[in-house]
């Protein structure tokens, strides 16, 4: 079998997210006995005659174009050149398109010459949403329902960029009548995309993969078109390390969300800030991501709090075996695999009713689900757990018997998956 993923980056440029999992794909499917070829873009000039697989580990590397500004431009309502003979050197058998983020619409057509199965795996919201996550149209970050509009997104993206101005820039960008103007560009981008993603779903893909049935319902009721699709919970690495806490007069806390906002920093933020000041002796806080900001918040005044970058995921179980407790206030996720690992090494999750957390977490059995007011509810929770710890204990007994997919259980389903469309 020959397999041809397709994905924004590779492993080696971008060590995270979707980058990772075609790396892990690709790896599987060569101890299958396949032909693995990955595909990325780029913006340097390509000579598709002379363009040569270059070779990593037995895995072949190509490249096709970029497209600038690939939010707006994408779902353009566009012709793509339609070469007649492919200019892909690598014939595959199947197709399996991880997300093709930054790439020139017109691999869509270059894939579909090929006459094979072509899977879309749909890890995030980006087909949708400039921003990838619809949280940004809402002041509380509440989801974007169905049906989006080209007024809404082109009024979401404008405010969003205006406010990024200084006080100054915003009275010239106003008096300049750039407000109007740009206001006219976004709607022209918006107006077809929903058109253009019903195209791309009708004519291109033959399979939709979601990483949580939860996600995957969000989706469609924006889409709102039959599709075959699976739903395949992402694999991790699952620890044999699973160490009963023994949790002493601090609580360790963590949170690898950085300042993100999607991940729920301004909680964090918030309310560790109230916490602390009552019960430092009690709470111990470590934050990784964006180390440069995050030391120069609100918790820095505590000795308690301690600040790091990002870490490798190399080192995640040097990391995560620290903590009792792990927060992630998220305020969108499609899986959240965070929320796995601190399950997979006996940390207790306190989580936001995200998708594909509900399926794994029952709330005061296995972890903790709080509800908005997401500040409050996360107070309130780690306060209660501050002054009885009895419950920390019984929420780590829970954990035991949580059911995670492991990477191999994963790609089961996915090779599976490959045989099933190729046959049929």
């Amino acid at each position: 079998m020959k397999v041809l993923y397709i994905v924004h980056a590779n492993s080696w440029d971008e060590y995270s997210g979707t980058p990772i999992i075609v790396d892990q794909y690709a790896k599987a499917s060569l101890e299958k006995g396949c032909e693995v070829c990955i595909v990325t873009p780029t913006f340097e000039r390509i000579d598709f005659k002379n363009q040569k697989k270059n070779s990593s580990n037995d895995i072949f590397f190509l490249k096709w174009p970029a497209l600038e500004q690939w939010s707006l431009e994408a779902f353009s309502d566009k012709k793509y050149i339609n070469n007649e003979e492919n200019i892909i050197s690598f014939k595959p058998d199947i197709i399996h398109i991880i997300d093709w983020v930054n790439f020139n619409p017109t691999i869509l057509n270059e894939l579909k010459k090929f006459k094979v199965p072509i899977i879309k795996h749909i890890y995030n919201f980006e087909d949708f949403c400039y921003f990838i996550s619809p949280i940004y149209k809402n002041k509380d970050h509440s989801y974007c329902n169905a049906p989006l509009s080209d007024i809404e997104c082109a009024k979401c993206v404008q405010s969003n960029f205006f406010n990024k101005l200084n006080f100054f820039k915003k009275i010239k960008y106003i008096l300049s009548n750039m407000k109007k103007k740009d206001y006219i560009f976004l709607k022209s981008k918006f107006r077809h995309r929903r058109k253009t993603i019903i195209n791309h779903t009708h004519n291109y893909y033959d399979h939709l993969i979601f990483p949580s049935q939860s996600f995957a319902d969000f989706y469609f009721s924006h889409l709102r078109e039959n599709k075959p699709y699976s739903v395949i919970s992402h694999g991790i690495d699952i620890s044999s390390n699973f160490k009963k806490k023994n949790y002493e007069q601090k609580i360790k806390f963590i949170f690898t969300g950085g300042t993100d906002l999607r991940k729920g920093w301004p909680v964090i933020e918030e309310v560790f800030d109230q916490l602390l000041k009552i019960y430092e002796d009690k709470i111990e806080l470590r934050i990784y991501g964006n180390k440069k900001k995050t030391e120069k918040s609100k918790l820095k005044k505590f000795s308690s709090v301690e600040f790091f970058d990002a870490f490798n995921p190399n080192q995640i179980d040097k990391i995560l075996s620290w903590a009792d407790i792990g927060v992630a206030p998220t305020y969108f996720e499609t899986y959240s695999r965070i929320v796995r690992e601190y399950i997979n090494f006996g940390i207790v999750p306190i989580s936001t009713n995200a998708f594909g957390v509900s399926e794994l977490i029952t709330s005061n059995k296995n972890g903790i689900l709080i509800d908005r007011p997401f500040s409050k509810n996360l107070f309130d929770i780690v306060e209660k757990i501050i002054l009885d710890t009895n419950f920390l204990k019984k929420l780590q007994d829970g954990i035991k018997n949580s059911k995670i997919v492991s990477k191999e259980d994963e790609f089961t389903k996915i090779f599976q998956l490959y045989n099933d469309l190729i046959k049929s």
